[in-house]
């Protein structure tokens, strides 16, 4: 059995496409097009960013500036054994520096409350009064 090409220094995937139910009415290019968006953290994933590993700025959300992705927190080892040069470049700043390329797309268009958001109906107690 071969395990599949991955990062040994984290756990599992970063970050996922957290997919939205109003995406399935869209058609198939575009749902591809938002499939392939990552970005949701883990909970144990501190933070993740597509940065400049020379400034360790964040790249622009602009979908064309390539920036190195870079993520910390319990996801990811504290460090290599007995390797003070490997850690010293692999977590400058604080980060884990992947070494995958990666950029940020441009945000989200925003959703329009008439379209997107509902009233909760009032809720019932038990005994029949309404409560919200």
């Amino acid at each position: 059995m071969r395990a599949p090409p991955g990062l040994t220094e984290t756990y599992g995937p970063a970050v996922v496409c957290e997919w939205k139910p109003e995406w399935r009415a869209l058609g198939a290019a575009e749902q591809a097009k938002l499939r392939s968006r990552q970005g949701v953290n883990y909970h144990a994933l501190e933070d993740l960013q597509v940065m400049d590993p020379e400034t360790m700025t964040p790249a622009p959300a602009d979908g064309k500036t390539l920036g190195e992705v870079m993520m910390r927190g319990n996801m990811v080892m504290k460090g290599y054994l007995d390797n003070d040069a490997a850690n010293a470049k692999d977590f400058a700043g604080g980060w884990y520096h992947s070494g995958d390329l990666g950029v940020r797309p441009p945000p989200a268009p925003a959703r329009t409350p008439a379209l997107h958001a509902r009233a909760a109906p009032p809720r019932r107690s038990r005994r029949g009064a309404a409560r919200r």
